[in-house]
């Protein structure tokens, strides 16, 4: 891996220079303007730096760093995903046994709210059996 090349490829990348679509194409078109702007540059020096279309054999130091990043995201998603699983976990196993005390303290009055509510509810009401609304 060569200095230049790598220097180049980043500032390249970070300033967005014919970044977009097909590479062969994008690097076509920046060796045209390099040659147009500096007339005397050393064509090895141009190969170097911007490779010409179609030379795909070698392991460049985009695909190496793009590897890289790859894989650098994929261990950090794949490690926040465990992360989050284990406190969803931890939080659903708390609800749960939230939910269940609930249920039981429940289950424990349920007989006497049994017995008020199956209450006689004509010893509740009224005597007087007329609605207290107009009809």
């Amino acid at each position: 891996v060569l200095f230049n090349a790598t220097l180049f490829a980043v500032v390249r990348t970070s300033l967005k220079i014919k970044t977009e679509g097909n590479i062969d194409d994008a690097n076509a078109e920046l060796r045209n303007t390099i040659k147009q702007i500096w007339k005397r540059t050393n064509p090895k020096l141009l190969d170097q730096v911007v490779p010409p279309p179609g030379v795909d054999d070698e392991v460049t130091v985009g695909k190496f760093y793009a590897t890289f990043l790859i894989q650098d995201y994929f261990r950090r998603f794949k490690k926040r995903k465990e992360n989050d699983n284990k406190l969803n976990s931890d939080q659903n196993k708390r609800r749960t046994m939230t939910l269940q005390a609930g249920l039981r303290t429940l289950h424990e009055a349920g007989p006497e709210l049994k017995r008020a509510i199956s209450g006689n509810l004509e010893e509740i009401g009224d005597d007087n059996p007329e609605p207290s609304h107009r009809v």
